[in-house]
């Protein structure tokens, strides 16, 4: 066991040391950063290559004559972890990546994932699925609830959200229209928030039936926060700073 240590120890040393000498910033031999192909990180599985970090950084001092080489790197470095950070996100959700996917189509394809996910949107799930629950069992007015803690502008004037005709209505509302006046839905999953909505009246003109609805919302967890919140509570191996 000690064996397999000193040799594990050994090797990080080793690459780091060797990574170091072609540091973009501190390296002696710099320019050979761009091809030689090593990793300078690991995210959930997925090598952070630090060609591309070089490239990156020689990219961002191009773009901005002002940047310090020390800042570009540290730039660079941020955003090769964070696109390896999507890549492996996007695993996880099964996203299907086509070849010609660069950074910002996978970006992309991950954040819709994100939205559309309910594991990924469990805490703001969590949280409209307890206010629900203190409007049903506790008698928690639904209009006091929306305008204290909906994410929705609309919050302001006790969740109303107007009246809603069935032939013009979103998607994502239908739901509601199975609801009679005075029930709460459960969780239901907009475009960019979720939403718990209270039937006020219902109605009917020409054979197009109506409701008048509140809502209380809560943001969807985006694709940066989602990022944000696992590298707080797992960190990325970067091999050189």
């Amino acid at each position: 066991m000690k064996r397999v240590v000193l040799v594990v120890l050994g090797a990080y040393v080793a690459l780091h040391g060797f990574v170091l000498f072609m540091h973009p910033v501190k390296g002696v031999f710099s320019a050979l950063a761009q091809v030689m192909i090593l990793p300078a990180g690991i995210v959930d599985g997925i090598p952070v290559w630090y060609p591309r970090v070089a490239r990156l950084t020689n990219e961002y001092r191009d773009s901005d004559q002002t940047l310090s080489k020390h800042d570009a790197f540290e730039l660079a470095l941020n955003r090769a972890v964070y696109d390896a950070s999507v890549t492996a996100l996007g695993h996880e959700l099964d996203v299907s990546f086509g070849r010609g996917d660069d950074n910002l189509a996978r970006a992309r394809k991950v954040a819709e994932a994100v939205l559309a996910s309910s594991v990924m949107q469990d805490k703001p799930t969590t949280r409209l699925v307890t206010l629900r629950k203190r409007m049903i069992d506790d008698g928690m007015p639904f209009g006091d609830a929306a305008k204290r803690y909906s994410d929705d502008k609309t919050g302001v004037n006790n969740g109303d959200l107007g009246y809603i005709s069935k032939n013009e209505a979103e998607e994502w509302l239908l739901p509601a229209f199975s609801l009679e006046a005075g029930k709460i839905s459960d969780v239901i999953s907009g475009p960019d928030a979720l939403w718990i909505l209270e039937v006020i009246e219902t109605g009917e003109h020409e054979g197009d039936p109506w409701i008048h609805l509140r809502g209380i919302s809560a943001k969807k967890s985006t694709l940066d926060q989602i990022i944000s919140s696992r590298h707080k509570s797992s960190r990325p191996w970067v091999f050189v700073l």
